[in-house]
């Protein structure tokens, strides 16, 4: 019955049966684990977009009923990309760093439920930006749940990144502009060039890795000019920051390294 086998670990047990001096074996398979599948779907946006999520979800393709679960997933992928809003929006990122060009999220979830079809586990909502290339991947690194009868297997995903979505005839889809920061690794100061063909409102934030707006730069951007900024680092400890660009149509986010 049920209740013989409720208590036992999932696997193959062998089943000996003795009856009138004959004996009968068979192997049976206790409490068979669920497979699900983790995955980010791919996705695409124009450059700008704000507020646009990136999701995880699990896949449930057998339907059963599954008790929630807790989950911890590490998320990759170029910096250039996405930028993530604050703690506040995203609440189940409990950790943003970023080495080799990549940022690395941790993400977390309490008592998810998992009992349809297809689940979302979490979304990371940000900014989508001007990135190095036009389809960027993302990748799950790791998974793991509370649930050891769970076999969870993974599938990365992608956003793709729309310049414009107006023709040819009516707009430019890109207009050159060049940046450059140096020194980096950086200790006293550093500098940014930048140029453009465009004019317009050009913007400079730059935020710790907690989230934190450390300093902005705005000015008013000529046609063709090329604009010299210094930002002095006294007051900036030892770390990691990153610096956002936001230009008319141009939007990307750079890493600057501080050294004492």
């Amino acid at each position: 019955t049920d209740s013989v086998f409720s208590n036992l670990k999932p696997g193959f047990y062998k089943i000996f049966v003795r009856d009138d001096g004959c004996s009968l074996s068979d192997s049976i398979l206790i409490n068979p684990p669920s497979i699900l599948t983790v995955f980010i779907p791919d996705t695409s946006s124009e450059v700008g977009v704000g507020n646009f999520p990136i999701e995880l979800k699990l896949l449930n393709k057998n339907k059963t009923l599954l008790p929630n679960i807790d989950f911890t997933c590490e998320i990759s992928y170029d910096l250039s990309a996405f930028y993530p809003n604050n703690f506040i929006d995203n609440p189940n990122i409990v950790k943003d760093t970023i080495y080799n060009h990549k940022r690395h999220l941790t993400v977390k979830g309490e008592n998810v439920s998992i009992n349809n079809y297809e689940n979302l586990l979490s979304d990371i909502l940000g900014i989508v930006l001007l990135a190095d290339s036009d389809r960027t991947s993302i990748y799950i690194d790791s998974f793991s749940c509370s649930d050891s009868n769970l076999i969870i297997n993974t599938k990365d995903g992608s956003l793709t990144i729309q310049a414009c979505v107006l023709p040819l005839r009516r707009v430019k889809l890109f207009t050159p502009t060049k940046l450059t920061m140096l020194p980096n690794p950086a200790t006293e100061n550093v500098k940014i060039n930048v140029f453009s063909e465009e004019g317009g409102n050009f913007i400079i934030k730059i935020y710790n890795l907690q989230g934190d707006l450390i300093e902005t730069r705005s000015w008013e951007h000529k046609k063709s000019e090329t604009k010299n900024i210094v930002i002095d680092l006294n007051n900036y400890p030892t770390g990691l920051y990153e610096v956002m660009f936001d230009f008319s149509s141009y939007r990307t986010v750079k890493p600057l390294i501080v050294i004492k």
